[in-house]
């Protein structure tokens, strides 16, 4: 994780949120989170908390209230949640802003690995540029 100096509500702070992959129910979680934490929070707040772009945390935003129950308040620009519903909780989504639901698990005296770690940015660089790359015939 690249620890990166941001602005929220016009304070200058140092982050270092987790790079979930592309997909993870943690990345709308950790906008929650960022949301829980910052009432109040502009769209480019979360951008600069949770280190997303502007459209995954807008589409964070929008599955959390469609398909989780979330009440998400949007007064002008600013977003406050009103009521978490019955699928999450703040402290997860806190949890997941943290970073601390990477790694492995106890589910009844089991440990689960996490299966998906977060991405490395230089990953997903090279998956881009694999995919991009024309092989000649």
């Amino acid at each position: 994780m690249l620890e990166k100096e941001i602005m929220v509500q016009g304070n200058k702070a140092k982050a270092t949120p987790p790079a979930y992959a592309k997909g993870d129910l943690r990345r709308t979680a950790m906008v929650l989170g960022a949301i829980h934490t910052c009432p109040g929070a502009t769209l480019l707040d979360l951008v600069g908390m949770t280190g997303l772009d502007k459209k995954t945390v807008f589409t964070s935003i929008r599955t959390a209230t469609v398909q989780m129950g979330v009440h998400i308040k949007q007064e002008g620009p600013r977003y406050e949640i009103s009521d978490w519903g019955r699928l999450l909780t703040p402290e997860g989504a806190v949890d997941a802003l943290n970073g601390s639901l990477v790694g492995s698990f106890t589910q009844d005296g089991v440990v689960i690995k996490d299966p998906l770690p977060p991405r490395k940015k230089e990953e997903e660089i090279k998956v881009a540029r694999r995919s991009t790359t024309r092989v000649p015939k």
